[in-house]
């Protein structure tokens, strides 16, 4: 099993690792939105010492940092030595001094116990081959009465599963392909909840967030799709293929065009859980 677990770490590391350059951003409009929420849910207060796991690009990390202020700190760390190196050089162009990033296992924190006042996980639970360790090592890097605040998609509307569909259609195939990558997460809010009580946590709170990402037009849309992952993807692939691509999907999000622009629902758990 262990074997396995590190096998899996290695694909997620890689996957994200392969993505991390200047234009990375998995829906840039949602994941900036949803990391200033999830500081906002937290209710991460002024001079407070911050941990963030799995901090990717920094949707967490940076509005924590400005939201502890000068005399507080954060700590991100993730799998990916790409993202780390990445996102510590747009620490040091923001001359942001009160953070840093560092290469690490969420299931290993290399961290004393009661080391932070509020611990952040933005849309990572899914990835950690061992959710109950690393809920473990969560509760056990906090202080007494230190919180832990984590977002997970939620199972949300299902109109736009026609994207993963083109892209089968097209032949497209990601490197490593998401779902493999995922560990099954409770389905329910409640399930959530349970495993976080079991890993010691007590005071565990849901609040389910309906979310549209909204594009101004077509090509709105298109260049956010060019600066994610899938961008990254897109740019190997032969020119027709990806042209064919593109009309496909262009033609299929009029679909979900309003007056105000084009409408990419999303629904998120965000979860709360104080240590006792």
């Amino acid at each position: 099993m262990e074997d396995l677990d590190h096998t899996k770490k290695q694909k997620v590391a890689t996957a994200f690792g392969r993505i991390a350059q200047p234009d990375f951003g998995v829906d840039g409009l949602f994941f900036g939105t949803m990391g200033r929420r999830l500081v906002d849910f937290a209710q991460v207060r002024s001079g407070s010492r911050v941990l963030d796991v799995a901090a990717g690009a920094g949707a967490s990390l940076f509005p924590a940092a400005e939201r502890v202020g000068k005399e507080g700190s954060v700590v991100g760390i993730d799998l990916a030595n790409e993202l780390v190196v990445r996102t510590s050089a747009e620490i040091r162009r923001s001359g942001i001094r009160n953070t840093e990033m560092r290469l690490m296992d969420a299931e290993a924190l290399g961290f004393s116990e009661g080391s932070f006042d509020y611990l952040l996980c933005g849309f990572a639970l899914f990835f950690f081959p061992d959710l109950n360790r690393a809920l473990s090592e969560f509760c056990r890097v906090l202080k007494i009465g230190g919180k832990c605040a984590s977002a997970v998609f939620g199972k949300g509307p299902v109109q736009w599963n026609w994207y993963e569909q083109l892209l089968e259609d097209h032949g497209i195939l990601r490197p490593d392909p998401v779902p493999e990558l995922f560990t099954p997460l409770p389905e329910s809010p409640s399930g959530l909840e349970q495993a976080f009580k079991n890993a010691g946590f007590g005071s565990v709170l849901t609040s389910i967030y309906d979310y549209d990402s909204v594009y101004r037009d077509e090509s709105d849309w298109w260049e956010r799709v060019m600066s994610s992952g899938d961008g990254v993807l897109f740019k190997t692939l032969d020119a027709g293929v990806l042209e064919r691509f593109k009309a496909s999907a262009l033609h299929n999000i009029q679909e979900y065009k309003k007056q105000d622009g084009i409408h990419r629902p999303y629904q998120v758990y965000f979860l709360s859980a104080k240590k006792p």
